[in-house]
């Protein structure tokens, strides 16, 4: 089974999670007061900054909620209806929120998905957020890993210095490009999890050839953690991180 993970990183930034996908309760299209930063934003994203600038002209403010829902079932939004008849305008979610293991994780994202859609598509504004983890074993790393279900680590690359390293295998650490503060890189993941084999390209250039898994017994790909060791200094951003079969 080969599995494909894409990402883009720059180095320097620590990352921040924004969910969007259409807004029927904010009308029609109209002219935009404010510019997305991304240029390639849906129309959705666009009529949500424009209620945010009618919101602002009219000195207005936009009621919110932080969802824990630890038992994913009673909510924080439940009991603001059932005290007051109404939902808030805006839900928080943190994907990381009180998870102590992978199963865990695993339901509560599933739920927080699930939920923060269907907020959505009823006209409320979803955000969400995760808690950068610590790593202790890789001095100065600015890292990600792939886990497989059983959380044993398949991939483990990061930035450490001013390269971006792999591990190939459990021990064997490889400088494989380069890396120039505030510049973006697009890095493309191959891995074969009955090989238990990758390649890894930057920028569409191969830099790894059939690396060995760092845990030749990890037999899936189920999750993708970041994190930053205790003494890492500088910042880095990830975006359109994605894992397809």
């Amino acid at each position: 089974m080969l599995n494909t993970w894409l990402s883009k990183l720059l180095a320097t930034t620590l990352i921040v999670v924004l969910l969007g996908s259409g807004l029927p309760s904010l009308g029609a299209p109209t002219a935009h007061a404010a510019t997305p930063v991304n240029p390639n934003a849906t129309q959705a994203v666009q009529d949500v900054l424009n209620y945010f600038d009618t919101v602002q002209t009219n000195n207005q403010i936009i009621s919110g909620q932080y969802v824990r829902g630890q038992n994913y079932g009673y909510l924080e939004t439940d009991h603001l209806y059932n005290l007051t008849g109404k939902y808030p305008a805006l839900i928080g979610y943190d994907l990381l929120y009180n998870v102590t293991n992978a199963s865990d994780l695993g339901k509560w994202r599933s739920f927080i998905v699930d939920h923060a859609t269907d907020y959505w598509k009823k006209g409320g504004l979803v955000t969400l957020s995760w808690h950068e983890t610590i790593r202790t074993e890789d001095a100065n790393w600015k890292d990600f890993i792939v886990y497989d279900s059983s959380s044993r680590a398949a991939l483990h690359v990061g930035l450490q210095g001013n390269f971006l390293k792999v591990y190939d295998g459990a021990t064997t650490l490889s400088s494989i490009e380069p890396i120039t503060s505030g510049t973006w890189y697009d890095i493309k993941v191959i891995m074969n999890t009955d090989t238990k084999k990758f390649d890894i390209y930057v920028n569409g250039a191969k830099k790894a050839n059939q690396f060995s898994f760092k845990n030749t017994a990890a037999s899936d790909v189920s999750r993708l953690k970041v994190g930053v060791a205790a003494d890492a200094t500088g910042v880095y951003y990830m975006d359109n991180v994605f894992i397809s079969k």
